[in-house]
């Protein structure tokens, strides 16, 4: 006798790549200081967000890195997180989702560095959606 296991097999996509921005005194989509780094989704699509790394190796050493992130509300943008991270003491590499998230519609990440010397760094980033 024979068993027949059927599995789902989950497709998993992404993107990777680096934001350059005057996090110390541009201003993001928000109105809040800083800059936008990453948006993942579409509006009108839903998605599962697995993950999302930012690398924050540029930025000055002893800086406070604060990340954001906003998503639509019954199409109304909000913040739905906030954390606050230092250069140097912290690691470099921020796994800010690390697990399912669904989103309806848009992610967007801010990232916010409180040192005058982090005008015009970058900082790499990737998400993996499911």
């Amino acid at each position: 006798m024979s068993l027949l296991l059927k599995c789902d097999i989950h497709r998993l996509s992404g993107n990777k790549g680096t934001t350059t921005a005057n996090w110390y005194a541009g201003i993001g989509t928000s109105g809040a200081t800083g800059g936008d780094v990453v948006t993942i989704g579409a509006v009108s699509n839903y998605d599962k967000v697995q993950a999302l790394w930012l690398n924050i190796e540029n930025l000055t050493n002893g800086a406070i890195v604060t990340v954001r992130l906003y998503h639509s509300i019954n199409n109304i943008e909000k913040k739905v997180y906030q954390q606050s991270f230092t250069r140097g003491i912290d690691p470099d590499g921020l796994w800010v989702i690390s697990g399912a998230m669904a989103i309806s519609g848009t992610l967007r990440c801010e990232l916010q560095s409180d040192n005058s010397g982090d005008t015009a760094k970058s900082i790499a980033w990737e998400w993996i959606t499911e």
